[in-house]
């Protein structure tokens, strides 16, 4: 692959563009379904629910996944023999 891209480069006369990726998915975080009210009489007001007569357990409950792809387009400037300007283009989850 790296002999094609030095090839490509001796024909291709157009600028060197860089294009990177970044990928994230994550499963679906658990939660607990909560209440303010006192439910076992304890006097604190911070009782997991009741859902069907029955009271939620530690975690029960999953959110939603998450997924995230984000797309990076960047181009090399030089200033000058020890300078340079990078300007780039990024676009999220798509």
């Amino acid at each position: 692959m790296c002999v094609i891209a030095l090839f490509w480069r001796e024909l291709c006369t157009c600028p060197k563009i860089d294009v990177s990726t970044l990928t994230q998915f994550e499963s679906a975080r658990p939660y607990t379904l909560g209440t303010d009210v006192d439910i076992n009489g304890d006097g604190v007001g911070t009782d997991r629910a009741v859902v069907n007569g029955r009271q939620t357990a530690l975690d029960e409950f999953r959110g939603t996944p998450f997924a995230q792809v984000d797309l990076r387009i960047s181009r090399n400037f030089k200033l000058g023999e020890h300078m340079g300007l990078r300007p780039l283009r990024s676009s999220s989850t798509f």
